[in-house]
């Protein structure tokens, strides 16, 4: 006898690849991200009775039970009609999620200790029927009803509590329609992440347009400048640049845009801030400051430790100032 062989059974390395198989197949996805729209198929999909669900199967049993001991042909021909609709329960519930596809949409924007609003694009490829479905992401949920052959933007309201980044994490869609005897799910992996911003100082010192820390200068206020289109809101935007036409329309939030030379120009320097501040207070007070520079068009420059943006003005700029505050020594905590 082989010692590389089992007596009656395959070789030890045949034996555990095939358990290696066999355990990859049953095994949820749980790290491998989706890249793109996700297409839910038989494969992501997984089912199981819902408390209700076992509750109307031991039902079933003791009426079973009942109709075999009394010899009820009637009591037969309900229990097997009951079943028959717990059924066909299970295929519309499987059928509620087979013809979505999912897109996981652009990462939002806020602030600490405000909510950030994912927001995945559902789209039912089904031309027949209504798609019931629920999503869970971060603390968040939303019930979606999607019509055939359309799409549908959903929102997801995942709060936070510091500056950085937030990813979403696992993404679950699930359905308990149409009697919610069964819950059909599928687990999504998008590998997108929120932007945190610090949270502004509510009252901040005057923008520092001589380059002082501690702000001795001002900023004067923005002109009728002419109209040259429209990009998408983002935090700090006041209600005054909001286009409330285009939101009418449904193409949802949108910022207005104003052609005009600076007002004026500005350094925005961590070392200048004052010593008493701590690492959070000062990056709010920059925060404010930025946003104040951006309202009054004024060109500034952010000058931290290791990193540094010149003069500028517009939404680039004030995102990678946004974003340079947001990551600012976070791989060192």
């Amino acid at each position: 006898m082989s010692a590389q062989s089992v007596p009656g059974g395959l070789p030890p390395e045949r034996t555990s690849g095939l358990l290696r198989a066999l355990l990859l197949s049953f095994r949820w996805k749980r790290t491998t991200e989706d890249v793109g729209p996700v297409r839910l198929t038989h494969r992501r999909i997984y089912i199981m009775p819902t408390p209700r669900g076992w509750a109307f199967l031991l039902t079933l049993l003791l009426m079973l039970i009942g109709a075999l001991n009394y010899a009820v042909s009637l009591g037969f021909l309900f229990i097997f009609l009951l079943g028959g609709v717990f059924h066909a329960a299970l295929l519309q519930s499987y059928r509620q999620l087979r013809s979505l596809q999912v897109v996981c949409g652009d990462e939002p924007e806020t602030f600490a200790g405000d909510v950030a609003n994912f927001a995945p694009v559902i789209t039912n490829t089904d031309g027949d029927v209504p798609l019931h479905c629920q999503l869970d992401a971060g603390g968040a949920s939303q019930q979606a009803v999607v019509a055939p052959r359309s799409t549908l933007h959903a929102l997801l309201p995942v709060p936070t509590t510091s500056r950085g980044r937030l990813p979403l994490g696992r993404m679950t869609i699930a359905s308990t329609y149409p009697l919610g005897l069964w819950r059909a799910w599928s687990y999504l992996y998008f590998p997108v992440s929120a932007w945190i911003y610090p949270k502004p100082e509510l009252v901040p010192p005057p923008l520092p347009m001589k380059g002082v820390g501690d702000g001795d200068g001002f900023a004067l206020g923005t002109g009728n400048d002419e109209f040259t289109g429209l990009r998408r809101y983002a935090p700090g935007d006041t209600l005054r640049q909001i286009s409330w036409k285009a939101l009418a329309r449904g193409a949802g939030l949108h910022t207005k845009e104003f052609a005009g030379g600076s007002r004026g120009q500005c350094v925005l320097e961590w070392d200048r801030l004052p010593r008493h501040l701590d690492i959070e207070a000062r990056l709010s007070r920059l925060s404010a400051w930025v946003l104040a520079a951006e309202r009054t068009k004024v060109d500034y420059a952010l000058d931290l430790p290791g990193y540094a943006a010149p003069a500028a003005n517009g939404a680039e700029h004030r995102a990678r100032c946004m974003k340079a505050l947001a990551s600012f020594r976070l791989e060192r905590q």
